[in-house]
């Protein structure tokens, strides 16, 4: 069973996507803030991680930084209702290996994560 981390600040984002992975058998951790994501991140080691671009105080790019400098082959989707190409690029440059903009489509859910787990 593969391990999933959500960081993401909004609650009801969390509580669909959780509630969706669980029903595909993944193991999800759920954190709401960079600081709780990156201890988890430490802590669960996940085999994919969904990462909310606009999270408060750091921001989402600046702790997709740090899980990379930890394991710089991290699985990480990032997650925005602001899915513009400037906010893709700089995502893709730093590592993310997909970009899903909210509110989340399930099937387009999966397939990321099919895709990316694969890779």
């Amino acid at each position: 069973m593969s391990k999933i981390l959500i960081i993401d600040d909004e609650v009801e984002t969390c509580n669909k996507l959780r509630e969706f992975l669980t029903q595909k058998d993944y193991e999800v951790s759920v954190a709401h803030n960079d600081k709780d994501g990156f201890a988890m991140f430490k802590a669960v080691a996940p085999d994919l991680v969904f990462l909310d671009l606009e999270l408060p105080v750091r921001g989402g790019l600046l702790l997709l930084g740090y899980i990379r400098a930890i394991k710089f082959y991290a699985k990480v989707i990032m997650m925005s209702a602001n899915g513009t190409y400037t906010n893709v690029k700089l995502a893709t440059k730093k590592g993310a290996m997909g970009f899903l903009v909210k509110p989340l489509n399930m099937e387009g859910v999966e397939l990321t994560i099919n895709n990316v787990l694969s890779s």
